[in-house]
């Protein structure tokens, strides 16, 4: 039996007590932003390192590649975005989370997606705690440079935008 195509939905919206579905763009680039906007929701709230880490890999894996698993006609074009960076970051800084951890999986996603980034991460460095250290001071030095800049560019250009995004997943962005 052939499946009737269905325009995917996000949920419902509700207009006091009738609830109509709410309808998403059939457009790769926006469920790309709707990703990209869970994923940041996911590092505002969670409280699971593993969680948080994942979603920074992928985030990092989304800013810096191009996708073509949709098809051709439809790729998805590299999204990175400072209130990433900024929520990736609150996990980099936090010194109760392993070093390790910290310097491949926070602070490397983040050296991953900006050009600037003040080191490189490198799989070969584990157990080396003197180098892991060193790499998470000058990651350190180098965000509070770059926070105000994160910040404001959130801010601007990009808060308004995200929590729109957000608003389909029935979710705010902080």
């Amino acid at each position: 039996m052939a499946r009737k195509h269905h325009t995917p939905r996000a949920g419902t919206e509700s207009h006091g007590l009738r609830r109509r579905p709410v309808r998403i763009r059939n457009d790769s680039y926006h469920f790309e932003e709707l990703v990209h906007a869970a994923q940041i929701i996911i590092l505002q709230r969670t409280d699971s390192p593993n969680v948080a880490s994942a979603a920074a890999y992928w985030i990092a894996e989304l800013a810096t590649r191009e996708y073509t698993s949709l098809g051709p006609n439809c790729p998805l074009k590299p999204l990175h975005t400072a209130t990433a960076t900024l929520a990736i970051a609150r996990w980099a800084l936090n010194e109760k989370i392993d070093a390790w951890d910290r310097y491949i999986g926070y602070a490397g996603s983040i050296t991953k997606i900006v050009s600037d980034a003040p080191y490189r991460p490198d799989q070969r460095a584990f157990g080396k705690t003197g180098e892991i250290n060193y790499a998470l001071a000058a990651f350190s030095v180098w965000f509070a440079d770059q926070r105000p800049k994160l910040q404001e560019a959130a801010a601007a250009a990009e808060h308004a935008h995200l929590n729109a995004l957000a608003a389909e997943l029935h979710q705010t962005i902080e």
